[in-house]
């Protein structure tokens, strides 16, 4: 019989922007009868779920949400709860031990969390990282996919644009909001932000490049979006910017450029944008998308992984 398939994130689309949520979006339309659990629909409060004894995941199989055969795909990092672990795909979408370091509270405790489940990595290098980190094998790297047909190029602009997102919470403002002033005061630049997904696809539209600064995480929603709109990227070398240069040297389509540390200066990332400014015609990021990361190769491998797990 063909076992339910669970998405448990805390939140939704619904709730607000993020990657998990969109990665849970794009699930749905990969498996139409999956139920979608969140804090909202089990009844708690998503900020009340981290100070309780009980994992999301285990209240929901308390009110008979989850059943033992269930297979449940979630996040990597924090509790799921349930009785079967086995039974869990946790999907890991970057390593926070690669910026806070291993021995971090946080890292002690995800590393205690991800054991005995079955995890998907979103990028070759956040797998490479789920081993460095945390001694946990990633059984698969299936890259998130972008609906190219919401995602998409128009009309370059006119004069040479910087996108970025703003910078979230005050860890996030600390370490980037220098960066960005520095950069606004020398280009053009625009801050991304709207309705996902079509507020958003337009706001991508409005600029050239966008530059995204990320200490850990695997394979950002933002960059991919961004890749489809047509923008070239610059990014720090992590997840998957850290396999860039594989792809670059494999498939020879350059999409954007790599800054060299997860903490670069203003600089380097000048130089990246005014030779991305001066040679536009060189990098193919539409294209790039258009072979990796489109949702018939997202629904090919989810549906392959899902068919052996289920076979096990």
């Amino acid at each position: 019989m063909e076992k339910r398939i669970i998405l448990l994130s805390k939140t939704s689309i619904a709730d607000g922007i993020g990657g998990v949520p969109v990665h849970c979006y794009y699930l749905q339309k990969v498996f139409p009868k999956a139920i979608h659990l969140t804090c909202s629909t089990v009844g708690v409060e998503k900020n009340t779920i981290q100070k309780m004894s009980v994992d999301l995941g285990q209240l929901a199989e308390q009110k008979g949400l989850i059943k033992p055969d269930d297979i449940i795909i979630t996040d990597g990092f924090w509790g799921c709860g349930v009785s079967n672990q086995n039974r869990v795909i946790a999907v890991c979408h970057g390593t926070l031990a690669g910026d806070v370091g291993i021995n971090h509270p946080i890292s002690q405790f995800q590393k205690q969390q991800m054991q005995g489940r079955h995890y998907v990595a979103v990028s070759r290098n956040a797998a490479v990282e789920s081993i460095k980190y945390y001694g946990v094998e990633c059984k698969a790297v299936i890259m998130n996919g972008v609906d190219l047909d919401i995602f998409h190029p128009k009309k370059r602009v006119k004069d040479f644009t910087v996108g970025f997102l703003e910078p979230k919470g005050k860890i996030q403002q600390a370490r980037y909001s220098k960066l960005i002033n520095a950069i606004k005061a020398t280009f053009k630049t625009h801050t991304i932000k709207g309705i996902w997904p079509y507020g958003i696809a337009e706001e991508y539209r409005k600029c050239s490049v966008y530059v995204h600064l990320s200490r850990y995480e695997g394979c950002s929603y933002a960059v991919n979006e961004a890749l489809a709109s047509g923008l070239p990227v610059i990014g720090t070398p992590v997840g998957l910017f850290g396999d860039y240069q594989d792809f670059l040297n494999t498939y020879k389509i350059s999409v954007g450029e790599i800054l060299s540390t997860k903490t670069p200066t203003y600089e380097e990332i000048k130089n990246k944008l005014l030779k991305i400014q001066s040679n536009y015609q060189n990098y193919y990021p539409t294209e790039w998308c258009q072979a990796f990361c489109n949702l018939s190769l997202f629904d090919k491998e989810w549906k392959k992984y899902i068919n052996l797990l289920d076979q096990t």
